[in-house]
């Protein structure tokens, strides 16, 4: 079985489309399922294309923190308080509400039997706190372990995080596909990335992978739209001409 993970998309279809370009584009490298953790919009100006380009691929889909309706204030740095609402405001705005409704209902993850009699739970941070950091370099292993130890699964996929990774902790592997929108959301590089799955009967097989998009073409898209990302980047440049 050979699963394809994708996570962090952030409304960037420009991205999304070379990603699933390079999934499915040898017969040889056929994948039986793509798996979606989540942050769906909120960001970049296509989310009505990332929508339809994840349903056209059938790809499963998880709620992540930027797809919940629900947005804990108190938590958030108050220097994003104005990066959070624009994407609010150009969700309402821009997306159908039958769409964001269906997206806000997502499930909080989805479970893979494997293979080789191990389970693989997606989800795209911690299924109890969409918003909570909890593979941040800022946590300590107590609070590592107070997540992720109580999980049933052998291996745990998330997201939200935007740095792909594999880690070995208590006999559990944790994984980080990395995003789809790049290591720094606002700040788009030139790298979208995803991870191959391949489970056999006698072993576990992750293939980290990145591919090259057209990064002026989104930033295009996201002007004429006036994207939240553009918002944000036009609000740094005031305080700080050389952003």
């Amino acid at each position: 079985m050979r699963l394809a993970i994708i996570s962090d998309i952030h409304g960037n279809g420009t991205a999304l489309k070379a990603v699933l370009r390079s999934i499915t584009r040898r017969e040889e490298e056929f994948v039986d399922r793509i798996l979606c953790l989540g942050d769906l919009f909120n960001g970049h100006g296509s989310g009505e294309e990332v929508i339809r380009l994840l349903d056209e691929n059938n790809v499963e889909q998880i709620r992540g923190n930027h797809d919940d309706a629900d947005v804990p204030w108190d938590a958030i740095d108050k220097r994003h308080h104005f990066l959070v609402q624009a994407m609010l405001d150009w969700d309402s705005n821009n997306l159908d509400s039958a769409v964001l409704s269906r997206v806000a209902q997502l499930p909080l993850s989805i479970s893979v039997p494997l293979e080789d009699g191990r389970t693989l739970c997606a989800f795209h941070s911690n299924p109890d706190n969409l918003w909570d950091m909890v593979n941040s370099s800022t946590i300590t292993q107590q609070q590592f372990e107070a997540v992720f130890a109580p999980m049933e699964a052998d291996v745990l996929v998330y997201g939200h995080y935007h740095q792909p990774h594999v880690l070995s902790i208590g006999g559990k592997l944790l994984v980080n596909p990395g995003s789809v929108d790049g290591t720094v959301s606002f700040e788009p590089d030139f790298f979208a990335r995803y991870l191959i799955v391949e489970s056999m009967k006698d072993r576990l097989v992750f293939r980290q992978a990145c591919v090259v998009y057209d990064v002026a073409a989104q930033e295009e898209i996201d002007k004429q739209t006036n994207a939240p990302f553009w918002q944000f980047r036009a609000q740094l440049k005031q305080y700080d001409p050389q952003q």
